[in-house]
């Protein structure tokens, strides 16, 4: 009796002892986790990249217009193709944008000279352009930062690009629903006093 009872207790300390199929058990407790970390990651961090990619294209459409003296529909067109380029390797097509001249006057007063939108479609090396009517029309009042209203002398003029970028996650399992990316950017004319628009504004008065 004793023997029998003896050999019980010395197999439940084996039993206890037994480590067999203890990794695939714990594995598949925190596999889940895993999963829902890395797709988070996945999620965030593109939903940050498309986000630095907008911020990018802001910049690049207001510097390149304020780099020339003069514009037309064509050059501006070409300058949003750009923007949309930009944003690879994501699509262009949720994408829109306008590009503005504001003219300060000496009562620090900011009205809209020109402005012009565009919407996008395609993505990699086929991104097209199409130039649209602005929200913006001349003479209308805007603000801007009070930084960017002083200057040596009056009327000053801004470039100031505006784009919008509604995201979407890629997997979708974190973030469910879109999200609307936006930025503005502001930079003065390089060449000269502002950048005339053939046909729409043609000095700098």
């Amino acid at each position: 009796m004793q023997n029998k009872a003896a050999g019980a207790v010395y197999q439940a300390s084996r039993l206890g002892q037994d480590e067999t199929g203890l990794a695939a058990v714990e594995f598949a407790l925190i596999l889940p986790i895993m999963l829902v970390l890395l797709l988070g990651m996945i999620e965030i961090t593109s939903g940050f990249s498309t986000n630095r990619k907008v911020t990018m294209a802001t910049r690049s459409l207001s510097d390149l217009v304020s780099q020339g003296t003069t514009t037309n529909d064509t050059d501006i067109q070409a300058v949003f193709v750009v923007g949309g380029y930009v944003l690879q390797p994501y699509a262009a097509a949720p994408l829109t944008a306008t590009i503005s001249q504001i003219r300060i006057d000496a009562n620090k007063n900011a009205t809209v000279v020109w402005s012009k939108s565009a919407t996008f479609s395609g993505t990699g090396q086929s991104v097209a352009a199409t130039v649209t009517k602005s929200a913006y029309t001349a003479g209308q009042s805007i603000t801007v930062p009070v930084a960017l209203q002083t200057a040596p002398s009056y009327p000053t003029f801004l470039i100031r690009s505006e784009v919008k970028y509604t995201y979407t996650p890629t997997i979708g399992y974190l973030i469910k629903d879109s999200i609307q990316m936006s930025q503005d950017t502001y930079t003065r004319p390089r060449q000269s006093g502002c950048v005339v628009y053939t046909g729409i504004y043609p000095t700098c008065t």
